[in-house]
């Protein structure tokens, strides 16, 4: 071999040598027909919140509890509706000296939006309970039996005051929020779902829930 053909083929070899490696693949390739397969990512489920429970004396609308007037004797009466439509309203009342009650009822005008069966009304019979069939109530003196059953009549009427001494309407209990109202010697408690009033009484054991779609009681 000459050295101009020794020098030449040298130079090739280097030149081989220098020649940058084809890129290789970061991830294999997909075959064809299949389909990338996902990482499935874990979400975690909300944590549902705690109950409220709400301030007694920012739903009191008349009276002064466990503070005698001149004669010796207190009241105390509690409302709120069930949502913002304020088409159903509970009022809880309590006395001294008394058995006081709850009672929950769609407000007037609104009686069409009812969708539970309404009981046949005895408003008028000079039944000692008489009732139209859209309010539901616990008291220990009215009912035949038991303490609580649909009471009342004149929807909208309840507890609203007299004429130049109307009173104030009543704040929303909100759904997830729980209202306590204490007397002497028992405890009505009230909750709200979905525009719905679960009110109780803790002496009794009396409940009953009440709204637009519902009308139920026991004890």
């Amino acid at each position: 071999m000459s050295l101009r053909a020794a020098t030449a083929l040298a130079a090739l070899l280097l030149l081989a040598g220098c020649t940058p490696a084809a890129p290789q693949p970061t991830s294999l390739p997909t075959t064809a027909g299949s389909k990338p397969t996902a990482t499935a990512t874990a979400t975690a489920s909300p944590t549902p919140l705690a109950p409220e429970t709400v301030d007694a004396a920012s739903y009191l609308i008349d009276g002064t509890p466990f503070v005698p007037d001149g004669d010796g004797s207190w009241k105390g009466h509690y409302a709120f509706f069930t949502d913002d439509t304020a088409t159903v309203r509970c009022d809880i009342y309590i006395y001294s000296g008394d058995s006081g009650g709850v009672n929950c009822a769609t407000t007037a005008g609104n009686q069409g939006l009812v969708t539970y069966a309404v009981p046949t009304a005895n408003c008028g019979t000079g039944s000692s309970n008489e009732f139209d069939g859209y309010s539901v109530a616990i008291n220990f003196t009215v009912f035949d039996s038991g303490n609580s059953g649909f009471s009342g009549c004149g929807v909208g009427d309840f507890f609203v005051g007299s004429p130049g001494n109307e009173l104030p309407a009543p704040l929303v209990l909100h759904d997830n929020q729980t209202l306590f109202v204490n007397s002497p010697v028992y405890q009505y408690t009230c909750t709200v779902a979905a525009g719905v009033a679960t009110c109780s009484d803790s002496y009794s054991g009396a409940s009953i829930t009440y709204g637009l779609t519902a009308a139920q009681y026991a004890g």
